[in-house]
């Protein structure tokens, strides 16, 4: 291993003399509770992401529609728009490429009855996946 590489576990990390830094990767963080969202960006930008946090459903959207994140990760118990909603206004854009993963505070029973949620485990069940 030479001096412009530091060893991390069994691999090797290109420092950024030899590999520059490219495009960090967006993520859009969509969550009420502004502990939660500031949370999980931090999380993120120590991996390296570039995080932004949007508290409200009108602010995600437009986020999402301004900053064009790569991903976001969408809290779907939101009180003013519900995150599924607002996941459907994203993915009803036409330049629309992000991964969306839905998240939330609520418990299997608060969330059972809600017909999204049925139509979820449906489609989990149908593409092989446990539900």
């Amino acid at each position: 291993m030479n001096s412009k590489t530091k060893a991390t576990g069994r691999f090797e990390k290109w420092s950024d003399e030899i590999h520059p830094a490219i495009d960090k990767r967006r993520v859009l963080v969509v969550d009420d509770y502004q502990d939660i969202a500031d949370a999980l960006s931090a999380i993120l930008e120590i991996k390296g992401f570039d995080a932004r946090v949007a508290l409200t459903g009108e602010q995600a959207i437009r986020r999402f529609q301004t900053w064009r994140p790569h991903a976001v990760i969408l809290d779907i118990s939101l009180p003013n728009i519900h995150g599924v909603e607002i996941g459907r206004r994203m993915r009803s854009t036409a330049w629309h490429d992000a991964a969306l993963l839905a998240h939330t505070a609520l418990n299997a029973s608060e969330i059972r009855g809600d017909a999204i949620c049925r139509r979820l485990r449906r489609l989990s069940w149908q593409a092989g996946l446990a539900a």
